[in-house]
């Protein structure tokens, strides 16, 4: 909740770092609901892994005046009523720039980042990147999802790398993106990442890993440096099965996330998830499937055509309450079939 106003459209960001070098060790740091950017780097050279930027009013994260340093796995989930970039990544201060001086070119690289937005229909505003001048800024293995603006905007002499990264849900299209040879649209393609849950309020269910090894964040990602600082991650995105906002975040300590493992206190408690009976129906151009749900459950409807053979996940879990629950699929005109699968979803007492 940090961010006291200095004056007029300046506030203290969550975490500013300046000039801080490689000697300093950052990892497992959440800025939460801070009035300006989360993480804001000044220069400097110092690595992170594990940071959360979550709901705060400006840039997620930040960086400025050369920085270039080393960075693996980052989380962001925006608000919908006031926020801005998911990464605002400058070289170097505008007005140097115009003044024909070139001191402060940006190389810092960031692998396994998942990025969530204000979601659509909110800011078109709301770009998932803003890479300005002298910005030679490395982004591999990143999933951005729901930003409500461009994908990219690419600032003069930005020379930015991004390799086999996700976009989901970016509204306003391309922008810059595939605009420069080292960020092909090629390795950068639009494809759901599959995600179990997304959510912006503490109802327990965000829950920001991939539903199964079906998802394309186990596809094409980029291998990390051999330096001594990245550990191997075979995925895009922050996450693979492994949820490590748990047990130490303000997001779970109020309620965000959903557990996919459950502490050992709950696992006694888990509710019991009878196999529904699904039921199909036609009704003009769509398929309409209902069953009775039970809370506590988690379902996933799955389809598959009979020519690729496997189950593919249709949308995100949806919560059992102990209502009946109706989802309506635009029918195809081709032969599918469908099937729901069940599980307990745990949430945060």
């Amino acid at each position: 909740h940090g961010g006291k106003q200095i004056e007029a459209n300046r506030e203290i960001n969550g975490l500013s770092l300046g000039g801080v070098g490689r000697g300093t060790t950052i990892e497992f740091v959440e800025c939460y609901l801070i009035a300006d950017d989360g993480f804001e780097f000044f220069g400097g050279t110092v690595n992170t892994r594990y940071c959360v930027s979550a709901f705060n009013d400006d840039d997620s994260f930040d960086t400025d005046q050369g920085y270039s340093g080393k960075n693996q796995f980052w989380f962001t989930i925006q608000q919908q009523d006031a926020r801005d970039e998911g990464g605002e990544f400058n070289g170097m201060p505008n007005e140097l720039d115009a003044q024909g001086s070139y001191p402060f070119e940006s190389t810092f690289q960031i692998y396994n980042w998942t990025a969530i937005g204000a979601g659509t229909g909110t800011n078109t505003g709301n770009e998932a990147l803003v890479i300005r001048q002298r910005s030679r800024a490395e982004i591999h293995n990143a999933v951005f999802a729901q930003f409500d603006g461009r994908k990219l905007v690419l600032g003069t002499n930005a020379v930015p790398a991004m390799t086999n990264n996700l976009f989901w849900q970016c509204t306003q299209g391309n922008g810059a993106l595939g605009s420069i040879p080292s960020a092909p649209l090629a390795l950068n393609p639009d494809a759901n990442p599959l995600l179990r849950s997304i959510s912006r309020i503490n109802d327990g269910r965000l829950l920001p890993v991939p539903v199964g090894t079906n998802s394309p964040v186990y596809a094409a990602w980029s291998t990390p440096p051999n330096d001594g600082f990245y550990v191997p991650a075979p995925h895009k995105g922050a996450f693979n099965t492994n949820n490590w906002l748990l047990r130490w975040t303000a997001l779970d300590n109020n309620g965000f996330l959903g557990w996919q493992v459950p502490p050992p206190a709950l696992a006694a408690a888990a509710p019991s998830c009878p196999q529904p009976v699904l039921t199909i129906a036609h009704s003009g151009t769509n398929v309409i499937l209902s069953w009775n749900s039970t809370a506590g459950c988690a379902y996933q409807v799955q389809s598959k055509s009979p020519i690729t053979g496997s189950w593919t996940p249709l949308g995100s879990p949806i919560a059992g309450d102990g209502t009946i629950k109706t989802v309506v699929i635009p029918a195809t005109g081709a032969e599918e079939y469908f099937q729901l699968s069940v599980q307990s979803q745990f949430v945060t007492p």
